[in-house]
């Protein structure tokens, strides 16, 4: 389609010298909110920052879809599609537990922790948290899906809150650059948006064993009806409209340096990423291990942070033809620059901080946390025990810093 070639967003490029944001040091602690008194601190502070809801974001490889047959299914058959979802989610709780995944007893904890029973007018002050599922594909194609399932959640969440509340994202991995892509599309101009739907409206023409095109006109206009999913027919409307989605806080926890972040200035942004020095002359560079025992101790800290750069993408399975078609042009579009030769140089590059918002470096061996040798370190993040940690941080951080806008 005449411009699609012209359409790009930002992405990191990890080019020696390419912006970054501020990036802090420090040591994980367990003791230091342990407390009620510190406990009655941080619940208070996420009370006067307006946080009315929190919403946990999984990451790859731990969602209810893999490998997007489900997606395929539901076009067919929406309710056997989303029953098979919820048992492969189910399954994927069930051998993970809290290693790399939020979990329906992290999120219950985080919910208790934040409303004690003791609060005065508890049913006016809750906090509310929630899980968003996604399939969890390692593609950009995989991302987009969720990014439309979680347009159409944030708007939900919205339509019931008051005007001055406030949802905290809180995701895992590649769930932060689901926000990220968010913020890219919901940020567009209105001919990039015209331009991208239109692309996306050609992702499911129909058939001869396919669904038929719905009788009314999708929201890309007259003349470019679509196939796709009713999800994403419902965030294009709503990504279209102003104030569809809620004032939002975001903190990613072991998040890739992927697609950059158009930020609006009332948005914060905070990453915290799991990191030990190793070399003393470049503090803030992730080594590649280079034993199985570096592997297995996390002597770098998060290694599959470190691997999830541009170039590390699966690609749909082959019975997908379209859909692999469709993945390669939103890799033009959100990262046109990559190139798989090149990943090996930007792997041994070992750069953790991005270039927008604010970055802390988390040494979690204080503690010899098992969970910190999981997952090649990239299992720590939701153990609960570190719950109160992270919060501390998060309001501290949210009451002190307002990230400024940025218009790319």
């Amino acid at each position: 389609m005449p411009g699609n070639r012209k359409l790009s967003f930002p992405h990191h490029t990890l080019e020696p010298g390419e912006t970054q944001g501020t990036v802090q040091r420090i040591h994980a602690s367990l003791d230091n909110h342990a407390s009620p008194d510190a406990a009655n601190r941080i619940q208070k502070n996420f009370r006067n920052q307006k946080t009315a809801v929190i919403l946990l974001i999984h990451g790859t490889f731990v969602g209810d879809d893999l490998s997007g047959a489900f997606r395929q299914i539901s076009r067919i058959a929406p309710a056997i599609g989303n029953r098979l979802r919820d048992i492969a989610k189910v399954g994927s709780d069930q051998v993970l537990g809290e290693r790399g995944n939020f979990t329906s007893k992290y999120a219950n904890a985080l919910e208790t922790y934040l409303n004690p029973i003791n609060q005065p007018d508890p049913l006016k002050s809750a906090i509310e948290v929630k899980r968003f599922l996604w399939s969890g594909e390692n593609h950009h194609l995989g991302r987009l899906d969720g990014v439309m399932r979680l347009t159409n959640e944030l708007h939900s969440i919205s339509s019931r809150l008051k005007n001055d509340a406030r949802v905290l994202a809180i995701a895992h991995s590649h769930g932060g650059n689901l926000l990220a892509l968010l913020s890219l599309i919901a940020n567009a101009t209105d001919q990039q948006k015209t331009i991208f739907f239109r692309l996306l409206g050609q992702a499911y023409r129909p058939t001869s064993d396919g669904p038929p095109i719905p009788k009314n006109e999708s929201s890309l206009g007259p003349g470019n009806r679509s196939a796709n999913p009713p999800e994403w027919e419902r965030a294009q409307q709503l990504l279209l409209s102003p104030n569809a989605l809620p004032k939002l806080d975001i903190v990613t926890l072991g998040t890739p340096l992927r697609y950059r972040w158009n930020l609006r200035p009332t948005e914060r942004l905070l990453h915290l990423i799991h990191h030990r020095v190793i070399d003393k002359d470049q503090p803030l560079i992730a080594r590649i291990p280079r034993s199985p025992e570096d592997l297995r101790s996390a002597s770098s800290g998060d290694f599959i942070q470190q691997l999830g750069i541009g170039g590390s993408d699966f690609r749909p399975p082959f019975f997908a033809v379209r859909e692999r078609i469709l993945n390669a042009k939103l890799a033009r579009i959100f990262e046109s620059t990559v190139r798989r030769r090149d990943y090996p140089q930007k792997l041994r590059q070992g750069r953790r901080v991005s270039s927008d918002g604010s970055t802390l470096l988390i040494d979690y061996s204080v503690e010899q946390n098992s969970q910190a040798e999981r997952l090649l370190g990239h299992g720590v993040y939701t153990d609960p025990q570190w719950i109160p940690m992270h919060m501390n941080l998060v309001t501290e951080h949210f009451a002190n810093n307002v990230c400024d806008p940025r218009k790319h």
